[in-house]
């Protein structure tokens, strides 16, 4: 009977150690998981699809960042990318890497946002004169309240703009954003228009008043830090009742911030559209929301003294070095102290003497 139990207990022992075996080898066998799916709020959702759609494909994009540390530049390096140039001043880069390695960049830590980058023929760009305008289209519904327009989707479902697919709503609101900005160096803001391309349903009567409100998150905290209001009336609506007359509607939002800069259209941008004073209960039916942007050239530039001047003699050792280069710097100073006899402030020439 020992000698029964014991060879039992081989057996069990046996067939354990070869399911042990199996279960290994299935899981040895089995497909690595699929990488983490970004964040749908740090991603643009056409880089998402072109990512699926065509994996092996360049693509440029502008990349902002939550942290001043490079290591999203060396990220984008080892995904087969390259940085095209350096956005500093709205913490960011533009760059260039294969669509389909979008998703791991998006899911990385510190990243806040990536999107195309807008110089694409879809931004409809446009040189005017001396200035430069681009329209910009929202890619998602914002956060600062509920969207109540029925298919709201519609509103932000393409990068390009009016694509023929409409939302639409009567005495109801919108919040969209996801703004891709083209960043145009030495260029300033003079106007910013919001864009609704839509259609009212039939001629909207008087008291049917929108209302636009333009939210900023100056902090990058995700909290709206200032926000300003543009009210337009029924008339605009005139020129585009029915479908046929489908068309964009520009209103001014130049007056919603002191002075717009490019920082603006990057620091969590939401556009409100809110009809819920609409006394008629008709219908408008909206394709796309968009902003249109037009900058100006004016370049930042340092002039640099090429001449002593004559007020006061100067006391420094060396001082044709200090004027022997009307580029900048040419490797040679002066040195000294500035004569107390030249200060035009007599407060600040008594601090020096203390």
């Amino acid at each position: 009977m020992t000698a029964l139990r014991a060879g039992t207990g081989n057996r069990r022992a046996v067939r354990l150690w070869r399911l042990l075996l199996v279960i290994a080898l299935l899981l040895a066998s089995a497909p690595a998981g699929r990488a983490a799916a970004p964040p749908a709020h740090t991603v643009q959702p056409l880089l998402l699809e072109l990512a699926a759609a065509r994996p092996d494909a360049s693509v440029s994009v502008i990349v902002q960042k939550l942290t001043t540390k490079n290591q999203i530049e060396q990220l984008v390096s080892t995904l087969g990318g390259i940085v095209t140039r350096d956005l500093r001043f709205i913490n960011a880069f533009a760059a260039e890497l294969p669509a389909g390695a979008i998703p791991q960049l998006a899911a990385a830590d510190g990243i806040r946002w990536v999107s195309l980058n807008a110089p694409v023929h879809e931004m409809q760009t446009n040189e005017v004169g001396d200035a430069y305008i681009f329209t910009t289209w929202a890619t998602r519904l914002g956060q600062e309240g509920r969207t109540e327009f029925a298919e709201s989707h519609k509103l932000v479902d393409s990068s390009a703009g009016p694509n023929g697919h409409y939302a639409f709503g009567s005495d109801h609101k919108a919040y969209v954003s996801g703004f891709a900005p083209q960043i145009v160096p030495e260029h300033s803001i003079v106007k910013v228009e919001v864009v609704l391309f839509g259609f009212a349903a039939v001629p909207l009567r008087d008291g049917d008043e929108t209302e636009i409100t333009v939210y900023f998150d100056e902090d990058g905290d995700g909290d709206s830090d200032s926000d300003g209001k543009m009210k337009f009336g029924p008339r605009v609506f005139d020129a585009h009742a029915g479908a046929a007359n489908a068309g964009p509607i520009y209103i001014d939002v130049t007056q919603t911030s002191a002075d717009w800069d490019w920082t603006d259209l990057t620091n969590g941008l939401e556009i409100k559209v809110d009809q819920s004073d609409f006394e008629s209960k008709h219908y408008v039916h909206y394709d796309a929301v968009g902003l249109r942007v037009t900058s100006v050239y004016s370049p930042v530039f340092t002039t640099w003294a090429s001449a002593l001047g004559t007020k006061v003699t100067s006391t420094f050792s060396l001082p044709e070095s200090i004027i022997d280069a009307p580029v900048g710097p040419a490797g040679t100073s002066g040195t000294g102290a500035v004569p107390r006899s030249a200060l035009p402030d007599s407060n600040l020439r008594s601090l020096l003497a203390m």
